[in-house]
Formats: structure tokens, C-alpha cells, sequence
């Protein structure tokens, strides 16, 4: 076992159980994060994106809270996983479809852990349309639960009718990892402040979720590349 950092101090929810690195079948180095306890299932935690498993402390707590234990992966390229985009800031995947390594990874963790069965997915915003694509390919959970799932992207509207064209010009000038036009290196909580914020209507939550960015910068994660907005796109299409 490899045992991966836990960042207790920033959350208001329970020390894990376990927080391992686990290798990806393509050799991506992934955190693996449990609970265990709860014996009516287990809840599979599919993230959104910019997300760590911190960040849902208060979440597993009520979920711990209702019998049920839980396991979750920080998707390649963002929280403690493996980025690898040019610049660390930037969200970055070389296919959508390299998430479903990271599916495969998170069931072989959770049945190792000796999890109790049934398993439950849980997928939010990115994590929906990972959950999605997973069960299109057979991902065998007793049930599917999903918040804001990002089943297609919002592009601005100046830019929609400029989309393809920008996608094949970065693409043939080998940019197309730099950060998408519009977007910022910069985490969304380091310069956007609570009035107006698209994430929480609650104050407390968007002071934790301030203080978990500040405290670890590690967690901090900026703009999508511009390969990762087409890539989503075409994926949302997909699906």
C-alpha cells in the first residue's frame, strides 16, 4: 500500500479510513480516498471537476450518517491525482475516454477494500457525464445517482460560432493545451468573491472551500485547455 495525503485540517467531515495512490491501467497515479463502517452499500463519490475528496467532508459524513460507507478517486489531472497538462493550473485529459481508467481503478480499490455491497454511484457535474459514459459501458452498480450533471458544456455565446475554427487553428499551431480563451489560471474561488458565485448560496461553505484552496494550493485548479472543452464537447454529444 501506498499511502497518499489526506488534508483533515480543511474539512469538516471524518478522517478516512484510507487514502491510497493507486496506478491507473495506463500508469496515471490516482488518490484513492474511503470511509468504511456503513453496512447498507457503498456510495462510489464521481467528483466534478476542480474537485478533491476534501471537498466533500460534510457529504460523507452524512452519508456515513445514513449507514452507507464511501470511496472516491480525484480524476486524473485535478485534486492530489496526477496532472499533466503544459502548466499545472490548467485542466487537462488526453482523452475523455482515459477517465474510465480512473472508473476501473476506483471499482478495483473499492473491492479491495472489501466495501460492502450494493454499490452506489454518485456522479456530480463532471463526474455525471464520467458516471454516465461508465454505465453505457456496463459499470456494474445496484443504482445511479446524479447532481448537475454535465451532460454537454456552456460556451459563451460570443464564441460558439468561433468554436471549431479556434479548436483546429490551436490544434494545427500545437497549442491546444494552452488554457481556453476566456478562462483563467487562477482557481474560481481565488478571484471571484461570494456575491454573484455560480458554485454556493452559503456563506460557510464558500469560506471552507476558500480556505481549503489557500491553505493547500495544491488542490487549486484553473481553466479548462482548449483540447479539454473540445474534447467535452464532443463527449456530451456522445453521450
Amino acid at each position: 500500500m501506498r499511502t497518499a495525503p489526506y488534508h483533515s485540517d480543511v474539512t469538516y467531515g471524518p478522517k478516512p479510513n484510507s487514502a491510497e495512490w493507486i496506478d491507473a491501467a495506463d500508469g496515471k497515479r490516482l488518490r484513492m480516498v474511503s470511509w468504511s463502517g456503513g453496512k447498507k452499500g457503498t456510495i462510489l463519490l464521481f467528483q466534478g471537476r476542480t474537485e478533491y475528496a476534501e471537498k466533500y467532508g460534510e457529504v460523507v459524513q452524512q452519508l456515513l450518517d445514513r449507514g452507507m460507507s464511501v470511496a472516491t478517486c480525484d480524476w486524473r489531472g485535478q485534486g492530489l491525482s496526477e496532472r499533466y497538462a503544459r502548466h499545472y493550473q490548467i485542466g487537462e485529459v488526453d482523452d475523455f475516454s482515459d477517465y474510465q481508467y480512473d472508473v476501473e481503478a476506483l471499482m478495483s480499490f473499492a473491492k479491495k477494500k472489501r466495501l460492502p455491497k450494493p454499490y452506489i454511484a454518485l456522479g456530480h457535474s463532471l463526474g455525471g457525464g464520467i458516471l454516465l459514459r461508465a454505465l453505457h459501458n456496463g459499470l456494474d452498480v445496484k443504482a445511479a445517482i446524479f447532481s448537475s450533471p454535465m451532460w454537454g458544456i456552456q460556451v459563451p455565446s460570443v464564441l460558439k460560432p468561433f468554436a471549431s475554427f479556434i479548436v483546429t487553428l490551436y490544434r494545427a499551431l500545437g497549442i491546444a493545451d494552452r488554457l481556453a480563451p476566456g478562462r483563467r489560471l487562477e482557481n474560481y474561488v481565488d478571484y471571484q468573491g461570494f456575491e454573484g458565485n455560480t458554485l454556493t448560496h452559503d456563506l460557510r461553505e464558500w469560506n471552507t472551500l476558500r480556505r481549503q484552496v489557500v491553505s493547500h494550493p495544491e488542490f487549486g485548479l484553473g481553466g479548462p485547455s482548449v483540447n479539454w472543452v473540445d474534447l467535452a464537447l464532443r463527449d456530451g454529444d456522445a453521450l
